[in-house]
């Protein structure tokens, strides 16, 4: 089923959008100076107005909102956990495919479903990592569950809905048998460490209703998160809440499509973010106070 924004993305994008400064100082300029308002538009319409069009169609879906806010910004880093095979209802499959700079690591817990991750991949492999390991908030091994289909006719989303929580699977299939395997699981930072990386554009989740826990022991600030994508239609209402309000505290907005959310720093606030941070971390470990 398509995504229907109940707030649509390109509205929030409009409001911090490089392009909507410019047409506002530009709207400013003109009422100062009338005989500027006739080349104004034509520049306007001749080279920006195109820009504009695709964020005024980012409200379609989570991946075109994601293909306008990165559309001048590469090269571009993401994290995806819960990656599944790459291809079903994947977010970014299109981005990863056919964006030459966007590089980054895919991580999936299930053994069956990682392989079909890497083969999927296997073209791009020179820009993919691949974590074979579930995502918490400790390092330990889990136990996870999953659908089995035993040759029944289930819908071809049942194999996605592999999760931490037994109850989850069986509130979808009452009827079915469900397998239990014991995953290894690290916490979200330790997984970017071992991949070499120390900021992240992207971080995309779909972990079945496990979110809170990563998000909440995750340092966005860190590894410079730009944009956060996770699937809210498994979540309770307080869980989906307590995120939210984690996000807002570390100066993302929140947008809400039918089944995700995307949470996102304009792009000038978060670059004077990470500025500070990285200016305070390095006062800190000189000894010198920065004035």
């Amino acid at each position: 089923m398509p995504h229907r924004p109940a707030v649509t993305a390109s509205d929030g994008m409009l409001r911090t959008s490089r392009v909507e400064r410019i047409r506002q100082w530009g709207l400013q300029l003109s009422r100062l100076a009338p005989f500027l308002r006739a080349p104004g538009k034509l520049l306007y319409q001749r080279f920006l107005s195109g820009f504009a069009r695709r964020l005024r169609e980012a409200g379609s879906s989570p991946g075109a909102w994601l293909k306008a806010y990165f559309a001048e910004h590469a090269p571009v880093t993401f994290v995806q956990v819960g990656a599944f095979d790459g291809v079903a209802n994947d977010p970014i499959h299109e981005l990863i495919v056919n964006r030459p700079r966007w590089r980054g690591l895919l991580i999936e817990p299930i053994p069956r479903a990682f392989e079909r991750l890497k083969e999927n991949y296997a073209a791009y492999q020179h820009k993919l990592q691949f974590l074979n390991v579930a995502i918490s908030d400790r390092t330990c091994d889990l136990s996870m569950y999953e659908v089995d289909a035993k040759g029944l006719a289930l819908p071809n989303w049942a194999p996605q809905i592999a999760s931490l929580n037994r109850s989850h699977i069986t509130k979808h299939f009452a009827d079915v048998d469900v397998r239990e395997l014991t995953v290894p699981a690290i916490r979200l930072g330790e997984a970017l460490a071992s991949a070499g990386l120390d900021a992240v554009d992207l971080l995309v989740m779909d972990v079945e209703g496990h979110e809170r826990q990563i998000l909440e022991d995750f340092d966005f600030d860190a590894f410079r998160v730009r944009v956060v994508l996770f699937e809210r239609a498994h979540l309770e209402k307080d869980d989906e809440s307590d995120i939210t309000q984690t996000l807002e505290a570390h100066g993302f907005r929140c947008l809400s499509f039918a089944d995700d959310t995307i949470a996102y720093r304009p792009m000038r606030e978060a670059s004077l973010r990470f500025k500070t941070r990285r200016n305070g971390t390095a006062a800190r470990s000189t000894g010198v106070a920065r004035k």
